[in-house]
């Protein structure tokens, strides 16, 4: 489970995701602070990336599964983006940076882990045509 470097990427984007559900302040809306607590949908976004990561985790032995919780797990990630950007343009609302370079980092992590097990199946693709 460890022994891969995709296994960490995971296991940072879910210290990460962890720290940004529960810890950061999210955004700040008529002088108001909001976590991702205080927003069920954020909440709900954060929660199943982290959730989809920690499974990923685990079915390191069935990589083509792992590859597709991967996969949706970025698309979720491209949801809080694009949420984030859109409470930012539409309600005016000051988005906090450190925020924001989790949620990027999050994103990376992800892609890397992804890549990472591409490459492994990858490997094993072409060792089976060896034989």
């Amino acid at each position: 489970m460890i022994q891969r470097v995709q296994s960490l990427y995971l296991l940072l984007a879910i210290f990460l995701i962890t720290l940004a559900t529960f810890n950061l302040s999210f955004y700040e809306l008529s002088d108001q602070v909001y976590t991702a607590k205080d927003d069920l949908k954020m909440l709900f976004l954060l929660v199943s990336v982290n959730i989809l990561c920690l499974i990923a985790l685990f079915l390191f032995k069935n990589r083509k599964l792992q590859m597709k919780l991967i996969r949706f797990a970025i698309v979720s990630e491209l949801i809080v983006i694009i949420r984030s950007l859109m409470l930012w343009i539409l309600f005016q609302a000051q988005i906090y940076l450190m925020f924001i370079i989790f949620i990027f980092f999050i994103f990376i992590f992800l892609i890397m882990a992804y890549r990472g097990v591409r490459k492994d199946e990858d490997l094993v693709r072409s060792v089976d045509r060896i034989r």
